[in-house]
């Protein structure tokens, strides 16, 4: 294949490039710098000219697909309150202009990516408590039942094998947060954060008293 074909080739990929993301209101900045890219094909007579172009052009469009990628993410963290998740769009924006190459690109957003991969799961641990709902629930009703009183024993070691499984399983929660984070507990504010108590459809009240709950029973005062 001579140039002039494999030039009309690369016309035609880039052109198609540029029209998809014209098409996707959430990549601006890459839709124009895929454009710019499809113009310098266009306008470019031989490979030599195009080379000359083409790097700094392919930079561009590299820096230009992180920005528009980390600000759709952003929008959506801020809108659900993930403000964790948020920090990592956050530091992309930041740095995204200081790289120089494409390596430097792509080194620079895998190492965003682990650094705050690891506070999303570290955070992501304080969703954790709401599995133990249903225990204190069962806890509970156990522990209130209007019961004759030969029955009460056996609802306490219910009651009593119930709390002392949730424990051994959270206890699991916090040896993988502190392996993660050195120090890490659980922190009620925490989950009661727009992003974490959004996840647990219930009252306000019950809210307040299964959390509670978890304190006294589950991390045994803490």
């Amino acid at each position: 294949m001579d140039d002039s074909n494999r030039l009309a080739e690369y016309r035609e990929y880039y052109r198609s490039r540029a029209a998809r993301y014209a098409a996707n209101p959430l990549y601006p900045e890459t839709a124009a710098a895929e454009r710019a890219m499809a113009d310098a094909v266009d306008a470019a007579t031989s490979f030599e000219d195009l080379r000359s172009k083409a790097i700094e052009l392919s930079l561009a469009m590299g820096h230009a697909l992180a920005r528009d990628q980390a600000n759709a993410r952003a929008a959506v963290y801020a809108e659900t309150g993930e403000t964790v998740r948020a920090q990592g769009p956050a530091e992309v924006l930041r740095s995204v202009a200081s790289t120089a190459d494409a390596p430097a690109l792509a080194s620079m957003l895998g190492e965003i990516e682990q650094r705050t991969g690891i506070a999303v799961t570290v955070d992501e641990l304080t969703r954790l408590w709401a599995m133990s709902l249903t225990t204190l629930e069962n806890v509970e009703t156990w522990r209130t039942a209007q019961v004759p009183d030969r029955w009460r024993s056996e609802l306490e070691q219910l009651a009593t094998e119930a709390v002392a499984t949730e424990r051994e399983a959270w206890t699991q929660v916090e040896a993988e947060g502190r392996r993660h984070q050195a120090g890490w507990s659980f922190d009620p504010e925490v989950a009661r954060a727009e992003r974490h108590r959004r996840l647990v459809p219930v009252a306000a009240e019950v809210f307040e008293q299964r959390l509670a709950e978890h304190g006294s029973l589950v991390r045994g005062g803490r």
